[in-house]
């Protein structure tokens, strides 16, 4: 096995995220603009500064929706496996290269109907040592202490099912 394995960003997925980002903004906007004579989402029977709320949605998934036009315009691989290295840039927690002779063990665990993947390493320190954002190596350190592992992939914004990501990393681990 010397081919490498490629994994791209799903157009569709990315497109979909967008769209319900989109209307998390409107919502926020309904929000602010006054709900008082709807009563859905119990809104109504909760006390909250609706000028805060309705801003933050529409800051937050704005954001969601400037990131997300970025990876829509990327044609970049998002992982790449061959027979030395899995190249990990598929989420923002995303630590890089990640050696095969360093994976101990792979795992895979379901968190809110999110199927993702666990590679614990030798040396998981070295992962989180490598990131320069100050907020990425804080993600990376809690999900190490609630996991075991800062390595976490997921097939929900790629081109292919999960099984067939967990299967193509498997096959070139020799554990």
């Amino acid at each position: 096995m010397t081919s490498e394995i490629i994994f791209y960003s799903s157009k569709r997925k990315i497109k979909f995220l967008i769209f319900a980002c989109v209307l998390i903004c409107f919502l926020g906007f309904f929000i602010i603009m006054g709900m008082e004579n709807w009563e859905i989402l119990f809104l109504h029977v909760i006390p909250f500064n609706k000028l805060f709320l309705g801003s933050t949605l529409i800051l937050i998934f704005t954001v969601f929706i400037i990131l997300l036009q970025r990876r829509l315009r990327s044609n970049k691989p998002q992982i790449i496996i061959n027979n030395t290295t899995i190249f990990d840039q598929s989420s923002y927690t995303s630590v890089g290269e990640i050696e095969i002779v360093d994976i101990t063990e792979i795992n895979s665990i379901n968190i809110k109907g999110q199927n993702l993947i666990l590679l614990k390493v030798k040396n998981p320190e070295k992962y989180i040592e490598r990131q320069n954002s100050t907020v990425k190596r804080k993600i990376l350190e809690a999900s190490y202490k609630n996991n075991g592992t800062p390595i976490i992939l997921s097939a929900s914004s790629l081109e292919c099912s999960f099984d067939e990501l967990y299967s193509s990393i498997q096959s070139r681990i020799r554990i």
